[in-house]
Formats: structure tokens, sequence, C-alpha cells
């Protein structure tokens, strides 16, 4: 798995904290609420995240974030 710049840690974080608060995970919109950027931006982390292994998702399902692998040292 290839390692992670400080901003997507932080997105991987916000989708982890998210979910242990909620019961689900966010939205890209939501995600990007949080993140201080749009939905759109923050769809392009998810799929770089996807990418890179540490989560899962359908671009076409909501909520369907699934976090594969949690970030070093949490």
């Amino acid at each position: 798995m290839l390692d992670l710049t400080e901003r997507q840690k932080d997105y991987l974080e916000f989708i982890i904290d998210f979910k242990q608060k909620h019961g689900y995970s966010p939205t890209y919109n939501e995600l990007g609420n949080g993140m201080g950027v749009n939905g759109s931006a923050a769809l392009d982390t998810v799929r770089v995240l996807n990418k890179k292994g540490y989560i899962h998702s359908s671009s076409n399902i909501s909520r369907s974030i699934v976090v594969l692998k949690l970030p070093e040292g949490r």
C-alpha cells in the first residue's frame, strides 16, 4: 500500500471519526464540508484513498465508504 500525504491522512481520520460518531459513513458532501472543500474535491481524494487501498467505496452508492486500513500511528 502506498503512503498517505498529511492531507489524505486528515481525510481518512475524518471518515473514521464520522463513522464512529454517527454509525455510518459520510456522504461526499459531508466529507467535503468537514474538510473545507466541495463534494467534488472530496470525491477526488476518496478515489485516491481507494486506489491506495485504505478505503473502498462505490461512487454511485451513498454512504458506501468502508475503511480497510488505518493510518500509521492510529
